[in-house]
């Protein structure tokens, strides 16, 4: 279908754009109209998404030249994230910025991925905006597994999809930020960084410190530290990303994670629908030599 509209005539190409305008701009109205009249918060939801969506088909018949950051972020996220595969194939990544872009080249040519000339130019300038290569004198090997190791992630209940690093201080020392080390006191707190993303609709708001607590293979369960920090949020509501910290003592001074302590989860309660959402990592983390000597 792509190879066809782009082998149109430039007349047919407008005339296909504006066919396609039209159709969003009455679909926009009904929904608009049935949202006033009835109330339905959840017909605004979908008008905004309608809304979003119409110009990303639009940016990709050329209808217009230029998106906005939300609109970017969706585009990225309906085609790379979850649309193709999960984060941890771009987190677990390490590219320049040449090589993101012939990475995004290979997904099209080898992998059948159909991306129009311009969401492929606006995809390989996000990749390498977001997803620099990290300043560090570690190995590209060790970053990628220490990143690997520490990540966790699910596909998604109700259209809600999690992403967790558990972000020790080896995490922080491979993305070259011991100072947000230092401002979560990773030597006195368990510290996890949790990613939330929606493709449709937008994020209910919660504290997320109260739908979590850990848990070792004991069945010891531990409240998170009251307050949580919020480290992006976009604005559209698709995308939040805050962290969450957890004492490493419990109330009568024992460690946490002790000698013995083989596993501990992350549990996110009522979140999406589904009752319980488990994240686990075995211990001690098996850390390349070149960490562990750091």
């Amino acid at each position: 279908m792509g190879s066809v509209v782009q082998k149109m005539p430039n007349f047919l190409r407008a005339l296909l754009s504006f066919k396609l305008l039209l159709i969003l701009v009455i679909l926009s109205l009904f929904v608009a109209g049935y949202a006033v009249v009835h109330g339905d918060r959840g017909n605004s939801l979908l008008l905004s998404d309608l809304r979003l969506w119409g110009k990303l088909i639009l940016f990709r018949h050329s209808a217009i030249k230029e998106l906005n950051a939300e609109e970017v972020s969706l585009l990225f996220n309906s085609t790379c994230n979850r649309g193709c595969h999960s984060m941890d194939v771009i987190y677990g990544a390490i590219h320049t910025p040449l090589g993101w872009g012939q990475v995004v080249e290979r997904m099209g040519n080898d992998n059948g991925v159909k991306l129009y000339p311009a969401e492929r130019e606006v995809i390989i300038r996000y990749l390498q905006e977001n997803y620099p290569p990290p300043s560090t004198t570690l190995p590209p090997a060790t970053v990628k597994t220490v990143k690997r190791l520490l990540w966790r992630n699910d596909m998604g209940y109700g259209d809600v999809y999690v992403d967790i690093f558990y972000a020790t201080k080896e995490y922080f020392r491979v993305i070259e930020s011991l100072a947000e080390a230092e401002k979560y006191v990773v030597d006195k707190n368990l510290v996890f960084i949790v990613d939330l993303t929606v493709h449709t609709g937008k994020l209910p708001t919660f504290p997320l410190d109260e739908k979590i607590f850990i848990r070792d293979d004991k069945g010891r369960e531990y409240a998170a530290i009251k307050g949580w920090s919020m480290r992006m949020e976009s604005r559209e509501g698709h995308h939040r990303e805050g962290v969450v910290r957890f004492s490493r003592f419990d109330k009568q001074g024992n460690p946490v994670i002790r000698e013995d302590t083989q596993y501990i989860e992350v549990v996110i309660k009522d979140l999406g629908g589904a009752k319980e959402r488990v994240y686990r990592w075995d211990l001690p983390v098996p850390y390349p030599e070149d960490i562990k000597e750091g």
